[in-house]
């Protein structure tokens, strides 16, 4: 979810470039001497209040948001960026009415659109969040294969071959195939088109006819229709009581488990923990989704053997088991005892596999994981631990530690 920046002129200011290039902190100044000048202007309330929340200074960020939509009531963008920051520090009943009031003024905006659609999913208003979820997408996320017609859920699927092609990253792949059984009970033949360096896990798969690289040429006249993976539950019609729970649905190769059972070894005489604890989006760490290393530092006298599952990151007193591929990841969580994971692929991968799973979801967390709760719509064997703090993860590694304290006390 992305913040709405405001300028009053067809060229960016400079505070307003400083913004969007990632430097929050000189920014500041010069929407400080702005606002010295004007302090009634709502918009550069409402820049300072992204620059605040961007440097992690939550109660100026809101101080100055409120003060936005105090002044402007009718601007979607300080409500949408109010709803931003209120969900950063889990006030969720704030940051849904935020979200509300900024949808109702800007229907049609796709930031507003889209994070209005996450605030009712999170609420488990599914069944309204998902026209306003394809409203935002299409043609922004997705765009539908040139020659190929898009398949809306109405369109009789016996007999034909539908592209599903891949939306999202590589997380989303694997949860959004849970409603791939769908389209073949309607009598499709299903192909998926994965990102190249996925594909492994998907090859061979009962609930697909076929796995597509997504750098193979794709020739419109093989296929009947086409749809986005993440508009399966919305074309299909999922609603909160019939959400499919999945389990185990996705399996390391043979081939590929008795490699790391030699790498790893048999296991009978420790507790054998992956561990994933940092996202990256273009080689830049999320920041609500990484914990620093330093914070990681009470799990290391809990009497487990760490395997890094975080590639090329492995802390002193973590295994390296040097996986190359997605594949390899699945083989090697298929001899694990359990998987600790940030929310990311590592994360749905492990839970895919029906693998105890420790998720560790930010104060913001993500709609997937609702509001509440430690125990996930979405994945059996996952347990959630929600943390407590909007900048650092140390609660919820408390917690994980007791956590697995307990779970280890068979096996010491």
């Amino acid at each position: 979810m992305s913040e709405i920046t405001t300028k009053q002129e067809d060229k960016l200011p400079a505070e307003i470039v400083l913004l969007q290039n990632g430097h929050p902190d000189l920014a500041i100044p010069l929407l400080d001497a702005k606002l010295a000048k004007d302090p009634n202007n709502w918009q550069h309330h409402v820049n300072i209040g992204i620059a605040y929340r961007l440097t992690n200074n939550f109660l100026l960020a809101l101080l100055h948001q409120n003060l936005a939509v105090q002044i402007k009531p009718e601007a979607p963008q300080a409500w949408h960026n109010l709803g931003i920051t209120n969900l950063e520090v889990g006030d969720f009943d704030a940051s849904f009415l935020a979200h509300h009031k900024a949808h109702s003024l800007a229907p049609d905006n796709q930031q507003v659109c889209l994070a209005f659609a996450y605030a009712l999913m999170r609420e488990g208003k599914l069944e309204l969040a998902w026209p306003l979820w394809e409203q935002a997408r299409f043609r922004k996320s997705f765009f539908p294969m040139p020659g190929i017609p898009l398949w809306t859920g109405e369109e009789d699927l016996h007999g034909k071959k539908i592209l599903v092609m891949y939306e999202g990253g590589y997380g989303d792949a694997i949860f959004f195939l849970r409603w791939f059984p769908e389209l073949q009970d309607r009598g499709a033949e299903v192909y998926f088109q994965v990102p190249d360096e996925q594909g492994g896990i998907f090859q061979g798969h009962t609930w697909l006819h076929r796995v597509v690289p997504a750098s193979a040429p794709i020739h419109p006249k093989d296929f009947d229709f086409c749809v986005s993976n993440m508009s399966l539950p919305a074309l299909v019609g999922c609603k909160p009581e019939a959400i499919p729970m999945a389990d185990k649905y996705i399996l390391a190769h043979p081939r590929d488990i008795e490699t790391y059972r030699y790498v790893l070894g048999d296991g009978t005489h420790d507790f054998r923990v992956g561990i994933c604890w940092g996202a990256e989006e273009n080689g830049v760490p999320k920041r609500s989704r990484s914990i620093k290393d330093e914070e990681l530092e009470p799990l290391k006298g809990l009497g487990i053997s760490w395997y890094c599952l975080f590639p090329d990151h492995a802390l002193p007193w973590m295994s390296q088991p040097g996986m190359s591929s997605w594949s390899d990841t699945a083989a090697i969580i298929h001899h694990l005892d359990a998987v600790v994971s940030v929310d990311t692929a590592v994360l749905h991968l492990a839970a895919a596999m029906g693998k105890p799973t420790y998720g560790i979801v930010p104060l913001s967390s993500d709609w997937k994981w609702s509001r509440k709760g430690e125990d996930s719509h979405w994945y059996p064997s996952l347990k959630l631990i929600r943390n407590d703090h909007p900048t650092s993860f140390a609660g919820a590694i408390s917690a994980l530690s007791e956590l697995l304290v307990r779970a280890t006390r068979p096996h010491t």
